[in-house]
Formats: C-alpha cells, structure tokens, sequence
C-alpha cells in the first residue's frame, strides 16, 4: 500500500476542498467526495511508495485549477495519473509554447551572431572587425597588438570570403577548360 488510511483521509478532503471551488462541484459538495475518493484509490493502486503518492497529490493540488469545466469528461482515473504539464489550461499551454518558441528563436540568433565558432571555437573571421578593435583601443589610450592568428578555418566562412575562394579556383579551372574545349572543336 502506498500510503496510509491517514493519509489518504487528508488527500481525499484536501481534493474535495479545492473540487468544491470549481465549476462542476460547486453545488455537489458530496459528488466532488466521491470523485475526490476515485482520484485518491487510483492513486494509491499507481504509486509504489508514499513520496510517490505526495508527490502526485502535491501536483494536483497545484495544478488541478487547469483542469477546470474539464474534470466530468476526463474521469478521476485519468486525473490521477496525469503529469502536472498535462493539467495546464489551454491558455497557459499557449503561453508556454510561446515562451518556448522564443527560446529557441533566441538561442538560434545567439548561435548565428556569437564571436567563437561552434565547432572549433576558435575566433570567426565573419564576425571579427579588426578596425573597430584598433580605433577602440585608440580611443583608450592602449595600442594593443590583436593577434588572431588563431581565427576560425571551419566552413562557416562570410559570404566574402567564400565567394573570393570559388572564383579563383574556378577561374583556374576555366583556363584549362577552355584550352581542351578548342582543341576538342579544331579536331572535329
């Protein structure tokens, strides 16, 4: 048994008690007892030991106001073994979502805008402005020497400097192109 005939005495009246505030039982003070009782029996078939069964309770206690004109449709059996993320409203869900969704726009924009690679965390070329670093040590009165000569080699090179890169090795790739392109045209 997972708790106490105390301790579920004090799970099923703590549960009744905030099921009387709700909508549903607000006038069945002795219906919200009774599903109060099914939520409690279920838990105490589910949960192996009674932190098990506190925790359980404690997280409805908290989270049950979510569930509100939802409680009749959903059982006490199903309200017994639901998580507390489960509980939340269709409002808070939306927030949280919302909330998560920023999160991740935000960590992709750090990632796309950070000073070190990802990969080799070393210093990316792209996001390095060597003048702005010389006139900020001018302005101060220091005459720093910057040595990067650690800076990033990984693909995630500026647009630049990629484009300087493919150009002169196709431009050395034409050059022998075209050479055996005529050569090919006076034979035939």
């Amino acid at each position: 048994m997972a708790a106490s005939e105390a301790m579920r005495e004090k799970a099923t009246s703590q549960l009744s008690a905030l099921l009387q505030k709700m909508e549903e039982f607000r006038s069945e003070p002795v219906s919200a007892m009774t599903f109060a009782r099914g939520i409690v029996d279920k838990m105490c078939s589910t949960c192996r030991d009674k932190e098990a069964f506190r925790d359980q309770l404690m997280g409805l206690l908290a989270n049950l106001k979510g569930l509100d004109g939802e409680l009749l449709s959903l059982g006490p059996d199903t309200i017994a073994t639901m998580k507390p993320k489960e509980m939340l409203s269709v409002e808070e869900r939306r927030k949280r979502d919302r909330f998560l969704r920023k999160r991740i726009r935000e960590h992709m924009l750090h990632d796309s805008t950070k000073m070190l690679c990802s990969t080799c965390k070393l210093v990316r070329r792209d996001r390095l402005n060597v003048n702005q670093l010389a006139l900020d040590s001018e302005e101060n009165g220091t005459h720093f020497e910057y040595n990067f000569d650690n800076q990033c080699q990984c693909s995630s090179r500026s647009g630049s400097e990629a484009a300087s890169s493919t150009s002169s090795s196709s431009s050395s790739s034409d050059y022998g192109g075209g050479e055996g392109s005529s050569e090919k045209s006076l034979k035939g």
